[in-house]
């Protein structure tokens, strides 16, 4: 017999995220407090910020990749800078209030 139940490996829901990607919200966060959609951080700022509020930045940078792939940050070709998707923004909001 097969089961009914199915288990869903998506993660739409900001409490599905990796802690290492709330990580990068915070830091991101503390990079730039009011951060909102389309404003531009440098990547390097990010790194940096990472230091001060205690986070590796190694897991600062898979917490990023994780909130790219989730449509959360868009970043340019280079990976230079990266910002809030319009629709990322309302996932995330908690973080940056």
């Amino acid at each position: 017999m097969t089961s009914t139940n199915e288990t869903e490996d998506q993660t739409d829901d900001p409490a599905d995220l990796s802690w290492k990607a709330k990580d990068a919200l915070r830091t991101l966060g503390v990079v730039r407090p009011n951060l909102r959609p389309g404003q531009k951080v440098s990547a390097k700022q990010v790194w940096q910020g990472s230091g001060t509020a205690g986070f590796r930045s190694n897991d600062v940078l898979d917490g990023v990749e994780e909130l790219i792939s989730n449509g959360i940050l868009e970043t340019n070709q280079e990976k230079t800078d990266v910002w809030l998707a319009d629709d990322g923004f309302a996932q995330v909001e908690s973080f940056f209030s």
